[in-house]
């Protein structure tokens, strides 16, 4: 599949794509998608890696729902989400992860006000970051402890992991956008974009990131979101 070549931005100007080419990209995405769900029927014979599959195309084609309405500048529709479930339903996502266990502390009725496709984004980015950089220095093993609790207005999400922690240099710089090798990222390696889409999708829901180095080593990570309720 050809990809259109777009004449680069004068310097200090971030790129803008036509409206007619994201529609086409956006076309092509979905048709690869769809093609990808025949194949993952038809190919796939265990039914548990099926549907793990299924889901991860299900998430996509929602993540593609929410970046055409970011090109057509549609701001997020928040609903109400059981705060429970949606932790549940991210995590289900990593349970045949290696060395990885989670600990949850979370009242089932609790109720935040949000966009699910960016939720389901903080989310996962979130855990993703913990089993990548949170492993105990000693055992290996990541362990993420997620508990919540109500205030006016407000739920706070706290994710807490078993590893080193960061500097203090690194902690400023974590939520910056990088790229390549020489990114920060929790322990000083990967891409870095992990925190900053956490901290870009949280300002679509109206809510706050705040990280710190918990009293006993590993990284705290502190969610403030709207409430439902």
């Amino acid at each position: 599949m050809a990809v259109p070549h777009l004449p680069a931005p004068p310097p200090g100007v971030s790129p803008a794509l036509p409206a007619e080419t994201l529609a086409g990209f956006d076309h092509d995405l979905r048709t690869l998608l769809a093609r990808l769900r025949v194949e993952v029927e038809l190919a796939v014979a265990d039914p548990a890696a099926r549907a793990r599959l299924a889901t991860d195309i299900e998430l996509l084609d929602a993540m593609l729902d929410r970046l055409r309405d970011l090109s057509r500048n549609r701001p997020s529709v928040p609903t109400r989400l059981n705060l429970l479930q949606a932790v549940d339903r991210e995590l289900a996502l990593f349970a045949r992860e290696a060395a990885f266990l989670s600990r949850r502390d979370i009242d089932p009725t609790l109720t935040v006000l949000a966009d699910e496709t960016e939720l389901g984004r903080i989310l996962r980015n979130l855990v993703h970051n913990a089993i990548r950089h949170g492993r105990h220095p000693r055992t290996g093993l990541t362990t993420l402890r997620i508990a919540a609790r109500g205030r006016p207005g407000q739920i706070e999400l706290t994710l807490r992991d078993d590893g080193p922690g960061v500097s203090a240099l690194q902690l400023e710089r974590l939520t910056l956008r990088r790229h390549g090798s020489g990114g920060i990222c929790h322990a000083g390696t990967g891409s870095g974009l992990g925190l900053w889409i956490v901290q870009q999708a949280l300002g679509e829901l109206g809510g706050r990131l705040d990280l710190e180095n918990a009293p006993g080593g590993g990284l705290l990570v502190r969610l403030c979101l709207p409430r439902a309720d």
